[in-house]
This record gives structure tokens, sequence and C-alpha cells, in this order.
């Protein structure tokens, strides 16, 4: 199955581009359209533009409403951190890198790649948020942010 990003569960400064692969974002969020209920998936994430970016899933939303944080599991990359809650985890990633996430709905299981190295496990409480759509939000009102999904790549 092939990811994109939704062109109506977003905040209103998100653009969709590139057959709904890229997102562009000065201060919101975006969900991919499709859900994910059962089964392992990976993507790849390929970061245009950075200035502070949340990557990860939010439990699955109906409505263009920003997803709260407990119905989020993600990775920051100003820091690297896991969020939310926050916690350490990984390192500061940027324009520079690729990010992975490799999610399992099975295990209800979570991981990152940062450039092809496993991170490990982020989060394995997947299983309470039943359905998830992958998640990408900027931390501030003033980031401007661009990412592209990569979807069947190889597995992690």
């Amino acid at each position: 199955m092939s990811f994109v990003w939704s062109n109506t569960l977003k905040s209103s400064d998100a653009v969709i581009t590139n057959d709904g692969k890229t997102v562009s974002i000065k201060g919101g969020w975006t969900v991919s359209q499709e859900d994910m209920t059962s089964g392992r998936h990976y993507f790849e994430f390929i970061i245009n533009t950075y200035s502070q970016i949340v990557i990860g899933i939010s439990q699955s939303i109906t409505t263009a409403t920003r997803p709260l944080d407990n119905q989020i599991r993600a990775m920051y990359g100003y820091d690297g951190n896991k969020i939310y809650p926050r916690s350490a985890y990984g390192a500061p990633y940027n324009a520079t890198n690729t990010i992975g996430i490799a999610i399992d709905m099975d295990k209800g299981e979570i991981s990152f790649t940062k450039d092809g190295v496993n991170l490990g496990v982020a989060f394995n409480n997947l299983k309470e948020l039943n359905s998830v759509k992958l998640y990408m939000s900027t931390s501030t009102t003033g980031g401007n942010e661009a990412l592209t999904i990569v979807d069947n790549v190889k597995d992690m």
C-alpha cells in the first residue's frame, strides 16, 4: 500500500504536493490519509527543509483537529528525544539525515532509524491507540518544514 499525506486532515498551513508524498508546513501538522491497524510497516522520510520537526504516528483521526499529545508517538528532530511523553531516545536530526520509522501494529511497537541505523524500540504501547496514521508537525509557529514519504522501501 502506498501512503500519502491527507489533503483534509491537516492544519491550514500544510501544503501537500508531489502526488501527496511531500508536505510543507510553517507551524502546523498533518497525518497520512491511510490508517494502520495491523501488520508491519516501514517508511523513510527525506527531510527537504528543516527548522524543528516532529516525525512519528498519531492515533487515527477523522477531523482536521490536531491530535492530542497523548495520541502521538514521535521523535523530535531538535534533540532526538521521543515524545509523548518526552524522554531521551536518539540524536538530533536535520535536513542532512534520512529518518525511518518501523511500525509493528501486531506487537504494538514503533522504532526509528537515522541514516539506516536502528535506534531501537521507542514505544511499545501502540495497541492502546487501535489505529494509527503517520504524523508530522513543527514544534514552533515559525517553523518551515518540508518532507517526503518514501514508502515500500526494504524492511528495517
